[in-house]
């Protein structure tokens, strides 16, 4: 079994990342002001539906709290790439494209895992925490609930 771990605030080391921050609660953010649209190319047609949305999704996330002005121009690019995506009719280019999406998206925390790897945490309305707190008690281990596990595997 071994020995329990220190509590984390009294360890030597935490490993504190520079990128970690607290996320507003999506429902303030959905409010945010949203840049319009990068000017499309004489010729090059209108932005598609599936791009205008994840344009608006990204403005109004809590990601976009962390994004300074010059962040901008990397969004407007991969704007770009989601509209192609979306008009893409090959599936080579599409695989191709939906990588490209992925590297570059990783830059803004738009996925899970991202927001993971730079630490950022969504900060829920008042009731979140005590969800999270009900879950963990649902999902509580024979250990921690003091119950015998085997109870389960007798026959009545």
């Amino acid at each position: 079994m071994g020995r329990n771990p220190k509590p984390p605030e009294t360890r030597r080391r935490r490993n504190k990342v520079s990128t970690r921050a607290n996320l507003p609660d999506p429902a303030l953010t959905r409010g945010n002001r949203v840049p319009p649209m990068p000017k499309r190319k004489r010729g090059q047609g209108a932005w598609n539906s599936q791009a205008k949305a994840w344009w608006r999704d990204v403005w109004t996330s809590p990601m976009s709290t962390q994004h300074v002005f010059s962040d901008r121009h990397a969004v407007e690019m991969l704007a770009m790439l989601v509209h192609d995506f979306w008009e893409a009719t090959d599936a080579k280019t599409r695989i191709s494209l939906a990588t490209t999406i992925g590297r570059e998206s990783a830059k803004f925390g738009l996925t899970p895992l991202d927001r993971n790897r730079l630490q950022w945490t969504i900060n829920r309305g008042e009731g979140a925490a005590d969800e999270a707190a009900k879950r963990r008690r649902q999902q509580a281990t024979p250990a921690e609930t003091g119950k015998d596990p085997r109870e389960v595997l007798k026959i009545s």
